[in-house]
């Protein structure tokens, strides 16, 4: 894989071994909050109303982060799973 990456091995394992950044978690943290309105609102929320949902639980988010999750999903059938 580090060959077709082209990086070496040593800095390949330093990268997969390091900790997740304070940016990575709060993101992830950010990515379930949404999926949890997501999933309450039977599936139907798109990220306008999902944005709503969050900062009306006092989350400080923009638009474009709750709206870049869903453009960013890994199942383009059921967004934000």
């Amino acid at each position: 894989m580090c060959r077709i990456l082209g990086v070496g091995k040593s800095g390949f394992y330093a990268w997969i071994h390091q900790p997740l950044s304070d940016r990575a978690i709060e993101d992830e943290r950010l990515l379930e909050l949404i999926r949890e309105s997501y999933v309450a609102s039977g599936r139907i929320y798109g990220s306008p109303r999902v944005f709503l949902d969050l900062r009306e639980a006092g989350e400080q988010i923009g638009k474009k982060p709750s709206g870049s999750h869903h453009e960013n999903s890994r199942n383009p059938s059921d967004p934000w799973l």
